[in-house]
This record gives C-alpha cells, structure tokens and sequence, in this order.
C-alpha cells in the first residue's frame, strides 16, 4: 500500500507523533466519524494527511475483506453463521486508528475526541475512563451505570411490546390474504405491512425518546457542578 522507500521515514513520524497523543484522546475519539467531510474541515485536515489516512482505511478493508473470505471458506454449512473472532475484529479495528490517528496532529486528536464526545453525550460517562476523568468515584459510576441501564430496558421494553403488536397485526394481515398471486396483490401485501410497521413506529418512537430524555436528565442530576464542569470542559466548543 506504501512505498517502500517511505516506510522508514512513516514509521518514525508515526511513533514520534503517537509519543504526543493523550491516550485518553486516542481511546475516546472514533475514527468513524472522521470520514465526514465537516469533521475533516473542523480539524483542518490537509489533503496529505487525508491520503495517508484513506490508505490505512484501505488496508483495513481489505483485511476485511480476506478475514470473511476466511470465514466463509471455513464455512461447511452455509445456513450456520460465521464464526467470527472478535478478538481478531478488535485487532484490526485498533490498528486501523493506529495508522488514522498517527497521520493527526495532537490538537486535531484531541479536537476529534471532543466531537465524539459531543456525539455520545452522556452516554459517554458509562465507560470508565471518561467517567473517571470527569471525576465520579466508583460508586458514584455504579450509580450512573444503573440509571442508564434502566432506561435501556424500560426502552427495550417498548421496543418488544411494539414489535409483538406487529406480529399480531401482521398474521391478520396473512390471514386476509393468505396466498397472493399477482404482483398486485403482492405489492398490496407489502404496502399494507409497512402501513402497520410505520404506524406502530410512530407510536412508540416518542415513548422512547421520553425515556431517553428522562434517562438523560436523571444521569446529569447525579453530577456535582465540579463534574459538570468537568464534563463541559472535555467536551470541548460546540461542534455543529
């Protein structure tokens, strides 16, 4: 992917860099949503550095790529899923923001994880390491983890009593048309079906985002001012 005659020169440019980066800002930031064009513009990436990071990106899909064909050449029963090696997932996903992250400048790293933060928002204070940084004990992070647990299941369990709903809905609907045979009546089929999917959607979808907002609420009420100062800092100015 590289020439050759580079890789000395990357390779210590690359470790000389990393030496600069705050782990924390290489942990939290995601590389995901660096691909976006505003990100870029917002971190003033140079076209260099661009190249250098879609080249990474470009060995990381090819990795991918051979891993499944891996996989599926292992695979005797096709009707079985493949038995994919999270380790070896993980593995390739570290290096892949290795490799991004090393063509960053520690202000555009750092910048990068304070939009990701941005993008998690609270949510964010489940993982330990910002947690941490913000300044909740331990106790005070199992608190947090439990209140934002109980909102994920009150969630799921919407989600469920919408999805049953659907299934109730949708057997009556095979049942009024139990074998249909032209396109049209197929097509009828179908139109119907979304019909009752986007209704029950529409239904449940506030309810959810109740929860969340509740949940959200609740988790930032568990901060002293200190911590929400804390928390205010890491996430940087606004991005938009």
């Amino acid at each position: 992917m590289r020439h050759l005659l580079f890789i000395p020169l990357l390779f210590s440019a690359h470790a000389s860099a990393q030496t600069k980066h705050d782990p924390f800002d290489f942990k939290m930031a995601s590389v995901i949503i660096l691909q976006s064009k505003e990100v870029q513009k917002e971190l003033g990436i140079s076209e260099a550095q661009r190249t250098q990071m879609n080249k990474y990106a470009d060995k990381h899909r090819g990795e991918l790529v051979a891993y499944q064909k891996q996989l599926e050449a292992r695979q005797k029963d096709k009707n079985k899923p493949l038995d994919v090696d999270p380790t070896k997932m993980d593995g390739m996903f570290v290096n892949l923001k290795k490799g991004v992250f090393g063509q960053l400048k520690p202000g555009q790293l750092k910048r990068l994880r304070e939009i990701s933060l941005q993008q998690l928002g609270l949510v964010a204070l489940i993982d330990e390491t910002v947690a941490t940084r913000v300044g909740l004990s331990v106790p005070e992070q199992k608190k947090i983890k439990s209140v934002y647990e109980s909102g994920i299941k009150e969630a799921d369990q919407i989600a469920q009593a919408g999805q049953a709903q659907l299934e109730i809905q949708l057997n009556e609907l095979r049942k009024k048309y139990p074998n249909p045979k032209t396109d049209a009546e197929k097509e009828k089929v179908m139109s119907e079906a979304q019909k009752k999917a986007e209704a029950i959607e529409k239904r449940i979808d506030p309810q959810i985002e109740s929860v969340r907002k509740v949940t959200l609420t609740k988790m930032l009420s568990m901060l002293s001012a200190k911590q929400r100062g804390n928390w205010t800092t890491l996430l940087g100015k606004p991005f938009k």
